[in-house]
């Protein structure tokens, strides 16, 4: 990750290193929790992208329920209802492997996905 300087981090470095009137404080502590506001209400929400990387998250796991074998990532963005690249379906994958909802193997450098299989206990 960079080291950005944000307007937040700008405007307590106003705030903090100079001598401001009591009007130029309250405008600056005003911004600032307008920031914060726009923030936490940017993360409550998916994007309209995100939520269609959910369905077609869906759409892989049919398609790996009904798989007889593990799939690579080309095979499942080919096999899904409406086809996608195999970048795309290797990024949602593994977001899938890193959830936990998809288990990935790595067979002479080529990765094959499948659903975990649940084990028995006896």
């Amino acid at each position: 990750m960079s080291n950005k300087t944000t307007k937040t981090d700008l405007f307590n470095a106003i705030l903090n290193g100079y001598e401001l009137t009591a009007e130029h404080k309250d405008f600056i502590q005003h911004e600032i929790e307008l920031l914060a506001k726009r923030n936490a209400r940017k993360s409550e929400k998916p994007t309209k992208k995100q939520t269609e990387n959910e369905g077609i998250k869906a759409d892989i796991t049919a398609v790996l329920s009904k798989a007889t074998e593990p799939m690579t990532a080309t095979s499942v963005g080919a096999a899904l209802p409406t086809p996608i690249s195999a970048q795309k379906a290797s990024a949602l994958l593994k977001q899938m492997v890193d959830a936990g909802a998809v288990v990935r193997d790595t067979i002479k450098r080529v990765s094959y996905f499948s659903l975990p299989t649940e084990e028995v206990e006896d």
